[in-house]
């Protein structure tokens, strides 16, 4: 009798209407948000994000949400936006890979601004290569070897070198390589 019961209310959830479904709850924005993610509907993901947020602040999803968030606003071409969100989710999160991917989405961005005309945004790159993250410091590299005023890209030199000398991924030494011929070809020697 008891399997009965919950069969029948299996059942009635699952046919029940998709509006008579949509309980709203964190989880739930969570997971729309990211099929418009990976849909690539970054209004729509941004609006699930943002609801998220703002009801659900204890959430156990907030602080990816937030990380989230970011990238849309990313890819959405608001870059300051985007980086103030970055750098909040680096102060609430305790998820190293995504810190990692934050930070690395943090270098674009500023390297972006710096480009744009912002010259104090490529102070702040160079600051990534003495990370305690070994990708931030190699990513923050290869961004700086295609700053145009060398003189400014050779801050970006000792990281590189020290990929030629201490890694074993030959695609990593390879683009190191690269890099380096791109600040002066004389940094290869």
């Amino acid at each position: 009798m008891r399997y009965m019961m919950i069969i029948t209310a299996v059942l009635l959830v699952l046919f029940l209407p998709l509006s008579a479904q949509d309980t709203v709850g964190d989880q739930v924005l969570m997971e729309k948000a990211k099929l418009e993610i990976f849909d690539r509907n970054w209004n729509n993901a941004l609006e699930k994000l943002e609801q998220l947020l703002s009801d659900y602040p204890e959430s156990p999803y907030y602080s990816r949400a937030m990380f989230y968030k970011g990238r849309c606003l990313k890819q959405m071409e608001q870059p300051r936006k985007a980086l103030a969100v970055y750098e909040m989710f680096l102060k609430i999160s305790d998820n190293d890979a995504l810190k990692e991917e934050a930070t690395i989405a943090i270098i674009d961005i500023k390297y972006s601004l710096y480009e744009q005309g912002e010259p104090r945004r490529l102070k702040q790159v160079k600051e990534y290569l003495d990370s305690s993250i070994e990708l931030v410091r190699f990513y923050a590299a290869f961004k700086l070897s295609y700053v145009r005023d060398k003189s400014e890209a050779r801050a970006a030199v000792p990281v590189l070198k020290k990929i030629i000398q201490e890694k074993d991924d030959q695609d990593l030494v390879d683009r190191a390589k690269v890099a380096l011929l791109r600040i002066h070809p004389d940094h290869l020697k």
